[in-house]
């Protein structure tokens, strides 16, 4: 019963953290966009995420 219900619960786990990753990445955009960091800042900061 419980190898079923992991199953459901990892995708929702990996669901949840693609999500917040996402979610990170614009929140860092908009932080961008609005010039609170550096063009230089950001990108590591993509490049930090897609290494991940």
């Amino acid at each position: 019963m419980t190898a079923k219900k992991s199953k459901p619960e990892q995708k929702n786990r990996e669901a949840n953290e693609n999500f917040r990753q996402l979610f990170k990445l614009g929140l860092y955009k908009q932080l961008y966009t609005d010039g609170f960091i550096t063009e230089k800042q950001y990108k590591s900061i993509l490049l930090k995420y897609k290494m991940s």
